[in-house]
């Protein structure tokens, strides 16, 4: 069983400030901490648009919480808020009654959900914060020793705001963003590179001999990458709907500057590259998910209107921002 913050003060004794490196007048609980941070803030995103999915699919304000210690801590039972001038009675206290989820392991990352949605669960606290910067504070179970705060800058959206490395004095911004998991954490080079949701007409087929809609995935980096165990969806509200199975990594690794094609056929019985939905040529979405830490990052998506039989839509040269339409597809190819 993890220890609260509380008790791990009580056996070391010391009395100096932590983490208060944000700069900012704290004139609310009384500061007593520390000598070395137990627990940090550690990461930041007011403007999460498609980074990370909460567990009810929504993408929502979020702050990490990182145990720099030895020992699970529990938070439960601490205050948060994103205002640290405020009285502690002000404060948003965290729910004490779920240790299994608010227990941070050793060496761990907590992510907190500021989406004014505390029903949703003990990790959701009922405010919500500012993309154009504010204070963040956390303060022991007892309401008066500040285990740490940071005035975090103006961001913009789809950016975090971290330390470098995990619980140093050193704050960057994250693009992509690492919520759950190491800060040095970096994003497969992979996107959604080109698509046809209605193959009716044309001769590209699977390995059974149908032509179904299909998806292709292109490693824009230097080295190859296994996509068994992401997630693809057509639902960015669902972004775990189907799991790519990690059993055949010869089948599911994608070389540098390589394609990988992914059939959206409702019949992944058929192998680990069929996926268990199908796309709509009248429009909807294509995401590609991975897990980091205790959340799920959004790697690649895109967003498509109506689609014409047997044109595909991808980047006009691959790994490109510039989308085109194309009458002869080039499904595992170089586009254009």
């Amino acid at each position: 069983m993890g220890r609260t913050f509380g008790a791990i003060l009580h056996l070391t004794g010391l009395v100096s400030l932590i983490g208060c490196d944000g700069g900012t007048d704290i004139s609310g609980p009384d500061v007593v901490a520390t000598e070395t941070g137990i627990l940090v803030i550690n990461e930041i995103m007011p403007g999460n648009d498609g980074t990370i999915a909460d567990d009810h699919g929504e993408f929502d304000d979020w702050f990490e919480v990182f145990n720099t210690t030895d020992e699970s801590v529990d938070i439960g039972g601490m205050y948060v808020a994103d205002d640290t001038d405020l009285s502690i009675g002000e404060w948003w206290r965290i729910p004490d009654t779920d240790p299994s989820t608010t227990t941070i392991p050793p060496g761990g990352h907590l992510v907190l959900w500021a989406d004014g949605q505390p029903d949703q669960g003990v990790l959701h606290v009922d405010f919500k914060l500012g993309a154009s910067g504010e204070s963040i504070g956390l303060v022991d179970a007892d309401g008066e020793t500040i285990v740490d705060t940071y005035a975090y800058p103006a961001l913009a959206s789809e950016v975090s705001y971290g330390r470098m490395p995990d619980g140093s004095d050193t704050w960057q911004t994250f693009d992509p963003a690492t919520p759950g998991g190491d800060n040095s954490f970096v994003s497969p080079t992979l996107v959604i590179n080109e698509f046809l949701a209605d193959n009716d007409s044309t001769s590209y087929a699977d390995e059974a001999g149908e032509t179904e809609d299909w998806i292709e995935i292109y490693n824009t980096g230097s080295e190859a990458i296994d996509i068994g165990g992401m997630y693809v969806t057509d639902d960015l509200t669902e972004p775990t709907k189907t799991q790519i199975p990690s059993t055949d990594p010869g089948a599911t690794t994608i070389q540098p500057g390589g394609f990988l094609v992914l059939w959206a056929d409702g019949e992944p019985e058929q192998g680990v590259l069929h996926m268990d939905w199908k796309l709509s040529a009248d429009g909807e979405e294509i995401g590609l998910v991975v897990t980091n830490g205790s959340g799920l990052v959004v790697v690649d998506a895109v967003t498509f209107d109506i689609q014409t039989e047997g044109v595909s839509q991808g980047r006009s040269s691959d790994g490109s921002g510039v989308w085109a339409f194309f009458d002869e597809p080039t499904p595992g190819g170089t586009n254009g």
